[in-house]
């Protein structure tokens, strides 16, 4: 029986699949990022996502959650006027659009982060069409971290982890 290329490359057993929940994202992963701690498992890359339209993401990185078509990256929010407050989703061929509002994310009864969903749109409005993709951005709660740490504090504003969803990908290996 020949083994998955997750199985061997992190040892782990034969039907893994990554796919902690919200929290721990953020609490085990992310948090752990930003603080410059050792992850958990090293199944999460680094890369400045906001360079690349979704469809030209590594596909090798689609192979997580319960469908493998999911894939997570760290990486920092692109800052524009010099402040964290503007921050932007564009990217060449079109734009990461929110959809809904910011979801506060809890660990024991603590507020430790929050979550933002973003579909992506193709080409430049009015035109623009709705793609497959979806991305869910973690960040965390500032507040976490002290005011006496302004350095700690600016990249936990701008630091996130993203699940990019290919609905498409999922939908074609349902069909397969």
């Amino acid at each position: 029986m020949e083994r998955n290329y997750l199985d061997v490359k992190f040892g782990l057993p034969t039907g893994y699949r990554f796919c902690p929940p919200d929290d721990l994202l953020i609490m085990d992963y992310l948090m752990n990022k930003i603080m410059g701690y050792k992850l958990p498992a090293d199944m999460i890359n680094e890369i400045d996502l906001y360079a690349f339209d979704p469809p030209l993401l590594p596909m090798s990185e689609f192979n997580h959650g319960r469908k493998a078509n999911e894939a997570y990256f760290f990486t920092l929010i692109p800052q524009t006027y010099g402040t964290t407050q503007q921050m932007e989703r564009a990217i060449n061929g079109g734009s990461w659009r929110a959809t809904g509002e910011t979801r506060q994310i809890y660990h024991k009864n603590e507020i430790v982060g929050f979550k933002r969903i973003f579909v992506f749109y193709e080409g430049q409005a009015p035109t623009a069409k709705k793609s497959s993709f979806v991305m869910h951005e973690f960040s965390v709660n500032p507040s976490l971290v002290s005011d006496d740490e302004p350095d700690l504090r600016a990249k936990t504003e701008r630091y996130v982890l993203c699940r990019i969803i290919d609905k498409e990908r999922a939908q074609n290996m349902i069909d397969d």
